[in-house]
């Protein structure tokens, strides 16, 4: 009897101290949703560092932005120039084109303050459907860029309003890639690990 109610208190106390950092974000992130010291409409960029300074720096947890655009030639992602028009199908502004769009990812959920008129946390996959139509926007082929989110908030102040044009080499430290291409890769190391916590 001891023995069950001792490993019931350690089960809820293992639940509480996972469960409690997440909690904190989503919280953190509904009070963002409103908060004009962290949002202002069509200011992605500073707002996704705004968001993971408040949210995700302050409770330890890491996240990835990621910086997503559209390009003219999809057979040679890297060296094109960005056709520089990102079309969401679900913006709280009720935009229909941006020249680029920046969010934040953590844990398989997407933290993105231009998402709706209400505060939502999708998925990877939820988001990128419903809010881009997954892989393209009026025949222009989307990428994105996967920056560690430290990395970026710390270096916001040197580059200015677009990663892209301001910082050197990008293509270098952070290449391009297609959503698509960024989608399953997404899912197959989610699958890694589950099936790396099951065989433990």
């Amino acid at each position: 009897m001891k023995l069950t109610l001792l490993l019931t208190i350690l089960f809820f106390s293992i639940s509480v101290s996972w469960a409690r950092p997440l909690d904190i974000v989503r919280h953190c992130f509904n009070d963002s949703f409103k908060n004009a010291n962290v949002y202002v409409a069509g200011w992605c960029n500073r707002n996704t560092k705004n968001l993971y300074l408040q949210c995700f720096y302050q409770n330890n947890l890491d996240g990835y932005v990621l910086y997503l655009m559209t390009i003219k030639n999809p057979q040679n992602i890297s060296a094109d120039i960005p056709a520089r028009s990102v079309s969401p199908l679900l913006a709280r502004t009720g935009v229909t084109d941006w020249q680029f769009h920046v969010l934040l990812e953590s844990q398989g959920y997407i933290y993105d303050l231009d998402y709706t008129i209400n505060p939502q946390i999708p998925t990877v996959s939820e988001y990128f459907h419903k809010m881009f139509g997954v892989s393209s926007q009026n025949g222009q082929k989307m990428v994105v860029r996967v920056i560690p989110a430290q990395e970026y908030s710390e270096a916001y102040d040197d580059i200015g309003q677009n990663w892209d044009y301001y910082i050197n080499n990008p293509e270098g430290f952070y290449p391009l890639e297609d959503v698509l291409s960024y989608l399953k890769n997404f899912k197959r190391s989610e699958t890694s690990t589950a099936l790396s916590h099951l065989t433990r």
